[in-house]
């Protein structure tokens, strides 16, 4: 009989946090997308050298390209440019190229923290229960998703830093 441990935990849903609570790798990539900033400007993609993301971040690093040509901004006008590998490791599927439509049953609970970064124009954290390996493992991840601009106001492209913290305390 094979029983989910994971039966009583929440995939549904995400919760804003505190940037101010981060970890050091998370911090160290708001303060690098500050870095890029200039003034009130949103940094450009453009302007991001993906190696000055603390190496223990940047397997989890995710990047989307936001269709503005699409109309409605939903899960169909996000598209992952590019896909860490870590996230590739563990979730066995290579997601660069794809809409967060095409991401899964719960493309609702991305869309809407992409859509919360859109609106407001500035880093927000996020914490949500999500399945690696399905359904063998699960993790708890924590992500910063940090907006970019081409011309400095409208949100072009966001960039994500994750880390993972193990649901039920293992290793």
């Amino acid at each position: 009989m094979n029983i989910d441990p994971y039966r009583h935990v929440d995939f549904d849903k995400s919760d804003e946090i505190e940037i101010g609570g981060l970890s050091a790798g998370l911090t160290a990539c708001v303060d690098y997308w500050q870095s890029l900033r200039s003034g009130d400007a949103l940094p450009a993609w453009k302007d991001v050298d993906l190696p000055a993301i603390p190496s223990n971040v940047l397997p989890l690093v995710t990047v989307v390209d936001i269709d503005w040509r699409h109309g409605a901004i939903d899960g169909d006008a996000i598209r992952y440019r590019y896909w860490g590998t870590a996230h590739v490791r563990a979730k066995n599927i290579e997601r660069t190229g794809q809409t967060i439509s095409e991401h899964s049953s719960r493309s609702h609970v991305v869309t809407a923290e992409y859509l919360r970064v859109l609106t407001e124009r500035r880093p927000i954290a996020f914490v949500k229960n999500i399945r690696i390996n399905e359904p063998w493992h699960a993790v708890v991840q924590t992500s910063v998703r940090l907006p970019l601009s081409n011309d400095g106001n409208r949100v072009d492209q966001v960039l994500s830093a994750s880390e993972w913290t193990d649901i039920l305390g293992a290793a």
